[in-house]
């Protein structure tokens, strides 16, 4: 035991040293992190209300086909996403049109149409919920 003691007292210094450094990069870490949360979160929030306004619209059954994403956002968001998270996202975009584009262009009878909407408000909350604020 006594060793150990002897031991730990001859290296206090050094281990004090590393502790500090690992401290530091640390929460550089914690720093970057916080920092991209931030970005991220500026970045989805215009979208993420633009998507509220998709969502109101569907849920009470009307729809405007003047509603636009806001497309520079989208690819500004893109940007700051991982390669993973880029991929989910652009089929998650992806969905949102395939599902949109069919009440653009709807005539068909009162069942399907309100499977149309269906679908879209699926894809909305799946986004909205891809979005969430971190």
């Amino acid at each position: 035991m006594n060793e150990v003691i002897e031991i730990l007292k001859h290296y206090s210094p050094a281990i004090s040293v590393i502790t500090f450094i690992a401290g530091l990069y640390v929460g550089n870490k914690q720093a970057i992190g916080r920092d991209k949360r931030k970005e991220f979160n500026a970045l989805a929030e215009p979208i993420i209300e633009s998507f509220d306004i998709m969502l109101r619209w569907l849920e009470l059954r009307s729809f405007t086909s003047a509603h636009v994403l806001p497309n520079q956002k989208i690819q500004q968001l893109m940007r700051r996403l991982s390669k993973c998270d880029k991929r989910k996202f652009e089929r998650l975009i992806d969905n949102y049109h395939s599902a949109i584009t069919p009440l653009r262009n709807d005539h068909s009878r009162e069942n399907e149409h309100e499977k149309l909407f269906s679908a879209a408000i699926s894809v909305i909350k799946d986004i909205k919920k891809f979005l969430k604020l971190r």
